[in-house]
């Protein structure tokens, strides 16, 4: 699927309650992404067209709601743009019935998966190293008016590069 032209949408790599996430591939910078599309599974469906979200009957006006809030939440956090620990949002539109965020990808692993695969918990030097930039990101996401609201280890990826970063934004509406 391309979405404005410029994306491939790719295969499905999570889902929450309100939306699935895709890799993607950006063909006008030629370069992997992180796509988010708004997708409430309990109050929407796919169309027959197998692309086009359409709320279910009845909740119209939930849908056209909660895609407001998302809207919103991803501007919010898209403004937050100079934080080592957050990924960069590239792209908000609307397609498909529906709106996608496109986002800096960050391959890694999540801080459960790491230490999981270590065996062992970080030692402190270890651990601060990786965590200032995230309590600092955390300060500034509340300046700008987004909460995450739902950080646990596997919502912190440490990246290839060494790094942390804060995933799995949703907003708190669901």
């Amino acid at each position: 699927l391309i979405l404005q032209g410029k994306y491939v949408r790719g295969n499905k790599i999570s889902e929450n309650a309100e939306s699935a996430c895709y890799i993607g591939y950006d063909l006008k910078n030629d370069a992997k992404v992180h796509i988010r599309e708004f997708f409430p599974r309990d109050i929407c469906f796919r169309a027959k067209d197998g692309q086009t979200v359409s709320p279910k009957e009845s909740c119209e006006d939930k849908f056209e709601h909660l895609k407001s809030d998302f809207l919103s939440y991803f501007r919010r956090l898209a403004k937050v743009r100079d934080v080592e620990a957050i990924a960069s949002v590239y792209d908000i539109f609307h397609d498909y019935g529906t709106v996608y965020v496109v986002s800096e990808l960050v391959e890694g692993l999540s801080l459960y998966d790491l230490v999981e695969r270590n065996q062992k918990p970080l030692d402190w030097e270890a651990a601060k190293i990786l965590f200032m930039p995230v309590v600092s990101a955390f300060g500034r996401l509340e300046q700008a008016g987004v909460l995450h609201l739902g950080v646990t280890p596997k919502s912190l990826i440490v990246g290839k590069n060494g790094k942390i970063y804060i995933s799995d934004f949703s907003t708190h509406n669901l």
